[in-house]
């Protein structure tokens, strides 16, 4: 098991109680004053995969390829078969709640849940200047990683650096410590390929658009990986993650994103700022 990291969750507004009951006694309503400003103390622990993680990882992924069906099954299993390289982030109960992985696209190539991933980027980027690097970059013989980070909305910011510290660190040592030569070389990523999405404030038609301005970013790591990644599309989305009266006025966009191994470095450093 890996290390135990602690975070805290606001306790919920308790303001949907009956007014009659609100009003009947001053110290009620100190007491409930009181509680909104309390915290709970929750203890998140990081885990190594498990094939008993597997309902709890599917449910996280069930909209990594939008409301496409594909190998989905075959993707779960990949990644909790990856011991070595990957964490489950639990919170005081069996279902993970988070995770976060990163996978060799060149070893992973024929599998039938890679060939949809690539399928899938290959034809949200056919519109889009970036389709041949992004198509080079899955042809490469050098060492891609997919990066693959997926969690609950409400998971506290402070586990973000210890999260990837997790998986840079694993990365590092898998470098060193993997049984086979093959395996060891296979985790000297030169590249990262991640897919995430964000918000963008939709535009009147008659305005001209800015294709890379103006992003809302559900998980804020993903804001520095764009700062620091050497090309980028975006492309529509069809399934929600907030509620429609939260994202009224904004459009809901999947983000592609090509990082060097070589701005990780970089990446560590702003994500531990942006928390402290």
């Amino acid at each position: 098991m890996k290390n135990k990291r602690k975070g805290k969750e606001i306790a919920s507004d308790p303001s949907d109680e009956d007014d009659d009951h609100d009003a009947s006694h001053s110290s009620d309503d100190e007491e409930s004053e009181s509680d909104e400003n309390s915290t709970v103390n929750v203890d998140f622990e990081f885990f190594d995969p498990k094939p008993e993680d597997y309902h709890g990882v599917k449910l996280l992924l069930q909209n990594y390829l939008d409301d496409c069906e594909w190998d989905l099954a075959g993707f779960v299993n990949l990644i909790l078969g990856q011991t070595r390289v990957g964490t489950i982030v639990k919170a005081g109960g069996d279902d993970p709640i988070g995770l976060i992985t990163a996978l060799n696209i060149r070893r992973y190539k024929e599998l039938p849940s890679i060939q949809a991933i690539r399928d899938f980027l290959v034809k949200r980027a056919k519109n889009s200047p970036e389709l041949s690097k992004l198509q080079a970059l899955w042809q490469s013989d050098k060492n891609v990683g997919l990066l693959v980070s997926q969690r609950l909305m409400n998971v506290p910011l402070e586990l973000c650096p210890p999260l990837h510290d997790a998986i840079f660190d694993e990365i590092a040592w898998a470098t060193e410590d993997e049984p086979s030569v093959e395996l060891r070389e296979s985790f000297k990523f030169q590249q990262y390929l991640i897919q995430t999405r964000v918000y963008k404030e939709k535009v009147p038609k008659k305005q001209p658009v800015n294709e890379d301005g103006n992003f809302i970013f559900i998980k804020p790591e993903d804001e520095l990986f764009f700062q620091l990644s050497s090309w980028h599309f975006t492309f529509p989305v069809q399934a929600e993650t907030m509620l429609a009266h939260q994202t009224k006025g904004l459009q809901l966009l999947g983000l592609v994103m090509a990082v060097s191994a070589k701005q990780i470095k970089a990446f560590r450093s702003k994500l531990k700022g942006l928390v402290c």
